[in-house]
């Protein structure tokens, strides 16, 4: 090495380092002395930004003493390497205080060529506009003509530093690198590589925010966007840390977004298992190009395994295993477990020697980590046909689990039958009814399970939709048998509720209903369970006066038969509450539930806390906000000290409080960190119940949508799209409500054509599910209806409009929040196309809902909201602006 890249190799070092750098580094002995003298020197002329009395130019002598560069004022210094000092400074000009972080370009020999770099930093500074990048706020130059930047100033720990103090689990770590990739991602996207990604450069927030920093050695990929003398490196040796430098790095080639890709392999190592893949140190030459060129790192499932707890690598100590797994809140062998196959796989093709092969971009990284998180098969791993199979059975239950629905429901309603025959009157003939009828059973699930394959397809691709229809076929031969027949029409009916299939689930459970209250009389059991059925399809379907009438009936038969304080009188109570749309009287309804529990299963049980979650919801819809927050932390401290803080039972309620305190928008952090702590809790406790992920992914996504990040929330809605459609089925009409939502998201990007295409998609869907008359078909056109009209097309979106709000006055009423809604999204259309009269009364129409009823939280309802208060603006009634303008957050 020469002089200079000795003195720039040595110079970033603490000073109790720099001499053995020097020695394993240069052999000289003369010009190792001339570069400790550089260095002494250096530190003699940095020590200026340590005190006000600096031996400058006297201006900026006198503004160092006054502790001021520009219109802030010094606090303390943060750090300093080789292009400058950084400092903690406040805005303290009147005008409002801030605190922010001061970058200073210290004053060498080589100013001039610092002086470069640092303009070529506020170029790619300036470029880049990113949540997790720490942002560029201004710049200038003091009084003796050194230049500084002022950037936001970030109150956080490195990221792997944050992860051990929290014991974050391998699920949160990976979430936080999301945010890494995403903000290198960004600066890629923008033509810059950041090359020196590595954990200090990485902060973390109290509130879990990520904070990528340091542009100070960046590069732009296309040299024409930055400053006309932008420095070229002289040497790739020094712009890099070693232990995450690339081997094209090590070799000085031409740096590529391949190259940030390693070190984001190299971070993600060392946040899983606790280790760095190389061991350097003395960081000569030889050295690194032996280890980062040559030599393959362990898999991170073994290097978790190693055992030399408290070994010393230089200055740094090595955790030892049990402390390396106590971080990650797993036992050594399960957390082994958990990096072994396809975390492993990810990170060794982050960190292929050939840049080639590793992951074309920050995003795909990201993307496998995601697929593998969603138990899909991961594009690192190797495609052998036992992991891809494996990977299929984990996914596509659909099938499978709805047939296990079908045999669960017949055998367990055979079984009821006999457990209630045997306690009721003339137990001999009623038990030996009872079995007779349980074979009937029997019978019939075989016949069900031989359904031969339909033509051109093997036997393993049976759906549950063939056995549903052959046993929709069969039941008819069961006239003669009505007990048996309502049983089986039943269970089939309840089937097609969950797939979705709503007017064939109507016909089936109507057909029951109509045959219990014949043979078994309007006061039985039997009966009271066909009612609840049918009324959960048909408030599927938005008949929600007659559903709750169907509850309400049910509910009447259990209070006679089992009497007022029965469990599952309790049960029905809450249905018909959650049926009702009487907050205050569902309220009572839910109090009722509760005593009931309490009094049958003690304070502390699973199913209190269910019926809690549901009277905090209700407590919230009215704006009882504390009252409902106070009762969902109650609840979770319950559910936590049953069964564990990592327990399953604890997801929902945490999602439910997560979802209060975001939508009060003053604790948002907290909400988020929730989010996704229910998310790895579910995804390792019930890895085989994903539908439950998709409570938490929405409250993710409502969060990114407030922040203006809607790549994100898109991102998250394609993944509750993927798990419905996996879950649920494609041909669910439930799953047209994400795809509303990324339409929502497509729109905000501007991405007009797409919105229309999901929409469309959506509506066509329903057309063929539920008819052109179900309220979810009136949802999607009034969002096409935004669509259109935030791309000009106002012929188009009054039309969709007018449809929508023909579709919600007939199915919910001419008061309901959606009539409101669509009323004032029609006003703002008919108003810009001419029609102002109409326009008016639409306005006021929709003005005088929404103030009788409280405040809503949908992106339609919002944008409502803010048509209303822009309309009364121009009218100039300030304080009917100001009331919707409060709501349109």
């Amino acid at each position: 090495m020469s002089g200079d890249e000795l003195f720039d190799g040595a110079v970033d070092l603490p000073p109790g380092e720099r001499s053995a750098w020097l020695r394993a580094n240069c052999d000289d002995p003369h010009l190792r002395a001339e570069v400790e003298g550089l260095l002494r020197a250096h530190d003699e002329t940095d020590a200026i930004f340590d005190r006000p009395a600096l031996k400058l130019a006297g201006p900026l002598m006198d503004s160092m003493r006054r502790e001021r560069i520009g219109t802030y004022r010094i606090l303390r210094e943060l750090g300093r390497g080789g292009m400058g000092v950084v400092y903690l400074a406040e805005r303290d000009d009147g005008q409002f205080r801030q605190r922010v972080a001061i970058k200073l370009l210290r004053n060498t020999p080589d100013t001039e060529e610092l002086h470069q770099r640092f303009v070529a930093e506020r170029q790619i500074l300036a470029s880049l506009n990113h949540p997790n990048i720490a942002q560029l706020l201004d710049g200038g130059v003091t009084e003796g003509d050194l230049p500084y930047l002022v950037m936001e100033y970030v109150d956080g720990v490195p990221i792997t530093s944050f992860c051990d103090r929290l014991h974050l689990t391998v699920e949160e770590r990976l979430h936080l690198f999301r945010d890494v990739c995403s903000a290198v991602h960004h600066a890629h996207q923008n033509l810059v590589i950041h090359r020196d990604i590595k954990p200090s450069n990485i902060l973390v927030t109290t509130d879990g925010r990520v904070k990528l920093l340091d542009f100070g050695i960046a590069k732009l990929m296309n040299p024409t966007l930055g400053p006309a003398n932008q420095p070229l490196t002289r040497t790739e040796w020094r712009v890099m840390t070693p232990e995450y430098a690339s081997p094209e790095q090590v070799r000085g080639d031409t740096l590529t977004t391949a190259s940030d890709v390693y070190a984001l392999g190299v971070l993600l190592y060392e946040l899983v298992c606790g280790r760095r893949p190389h061991r350097i140190t003395s960081g000569s030459p030889r050295e690194l190009e032996e280890i980062i060129i040559q030599r393959e790192p362990a898999l991170p499932s073994v290097a978790v395994s190693r055992t030399e707890a408290g070994r010393t690598d230089g200055a740094t100590t090595e955790p030892g295993a049990d402390a390396i797994a106590a971080d990650r809140r797993l036992p050594p062998e399960r957390l082994r477990r958990r990096l072994e196959g396809d975390l492993d796989a990810i990170v060794m093709m982050a960190l292929r020697k050939e840049s080639a092969r590793r992951y074309s971009s920050a995003d795909l990284l990201w993307e496998d980590i995601q697929r593998h998180l969603d138990g899909l098969p991961v594009l690192a791993h190797r495609a052998s046909r036992w992991y891809r199979a494996r990977k299929f059975l984990s996914r596509h239950r659909v099938e499978t689990v709805a047939a296990a629905v079908v045999a669960v429901s017949l055998v367990g309603g055979a079984t009821i039958a006999v457990r209630q025959a045997a306690i009721a009157g003339r137990e001999r003939d009623r038990a030996q009814q009872a079995l007779e009828q349980s074979e009937e059973v029997t019978n019939f699930l075989v016949r069900l399970f031989r359904t031969p394959a339909p033509v051109g397809a093997t036997r393993d691709q049976v759906t549950a939709r063939d056995m549903l229809a052959t046993g929709t076929a069969g039941v008819d031969a069961l006239a003669g048998q009505p007990i048996v027949q309502a049983q089986m029409l039943d269970a089939l009916g309840r089937v097609n509720d969950q797939l979705g299939r709503f007017a064939e689930a109507e016909r089936m459970l109507r057909r029951a209903l109509a045959l219990r209250r014949t043979h078994l009389g309007d006061s039985h059991m039997d009966v009271a369970a066909t009612l609840n059925s049918l009324s959960n399809v048909l408030a599927q379907t938005d008949r929600r006066e007659e559903s709750l009438g169907l509850a309400r009936e049910a509910l009447a038969i259990q209070q006679r038969v089992l009497g007022p304080n029965h469990l599952e009188v309790a049960a029905t109570l809450s249905m018909v509450a959650r049926r009702s749309g009487d907050l205050p009287a569902a309220e009572s309804l839910f109090r009722a539930a509760r005593e009931i529990q309490r009094a049958s299963l003690g304070p502390e049980h699973r199913e209190l806390a269910l019926t809690s979650r549901d009277l905090a919801d209700n407590l919230a819809a009215q704006g009882k906000n504390d009252a409902a927050e106070a009762m969902l932390r109650e609840t979770l401290a319950i559910q936590e000290r049953l069964a564990g803080p990592e327990h399953a039972s604890a997801a929902g309620t945490m999602t439910a409080l997560a979802n209060l305190l975001r939508a009060q928008r003053i604790k948002e952090a907290e909400a988020e960190s929730l989010y996704h702590r229910a998310i790895d809790i579910l995804k390792r406790e019930v890895p085989d119940r994903p539908a439950r992920l998709v409570g938490p992914l929405y409250g993710l996504e409502e969060l990114a949508h407030s922040r203006g990040d809607h790549a994100r929330a898109e991102a998250l809605a394609r993944d509750v799209l993927d798990i419905q459609q996996r879950t649920i089925g494609t041909e669910h009409p439930m799953v047209t409500e994400s795809m509303d939502v990324i339409a929502e998201h497509l729109a905000a990007q501007r991405r007009y054509s797409e919105a229309e295409r999901v929409l469309r998609d959506a509506t066509t869907l329903l057309q063929r599910t539920v008819g052109s008359g179900h309220f979810r078909m009136g949802d999607r056109l009034s969002t096409l209806g935004r669509v259109y009209s935030a791309a000009g097309r106002l012929e188009e979106a009054e039309s969709s409009l007018r449809q929508a709000l023909a579709i919600m006055e007939r199915v919910q009423g001419p008061t309901s929040e959606a009539v409101a809604t669509d009323a004032a999204l029609l006003a703002d259309v008919v108003g810009r196309r001419g029609n102002q009269a109409e326009a008016d009364a639409l306005f006021e129409r929709s003005a005088a809902i929404f103030r009788s009823m409280p405040e809503r939280s949908g992106y339609g309802t919002r944008a409502a909201y803010t048509v209303l208060a822009h309309h009364y603006e121009r009218l100039g009634r300030g304080a009917d602006a100001a009331f919707f303008r409060r709501f349109a957050r």
